[in-house]
């Protein structure tokens, strides 16, 4: 059974989910469009740092400046 955990940042860029099971699991941070996954494994009771996470603006292929929103 899958289910979605979803968070949104403070003013810091900081984010904790909550009640997350254990095991193997995948995190998604995304911003606008833009986003990456990231493989976990999370062990109960644990706590899992990702460290520092980046978001690049990189070009869109295909679609006239004007049009783009980053």
């Amino acid at each position: 059974m899958q289910s979605d955990i979803e968070s949104l940042t403070d003013n810091q860029g900081h984010f904790e989910l909550v009640g997350v099971p254990a095991g193997e699991r995948s995190i998604v941070i995304a911003y606008q469009g833009m986003g990456h996954e990231f493989p976990v494994t999370v062990v109960a009771g644990g706590r899992v740092d990702l460290g520092s996470i980046r978001v690049v603006a990189t070009a869109v292929p295909d679609v006239p400046p004007e049009e783009t929103t980053l």
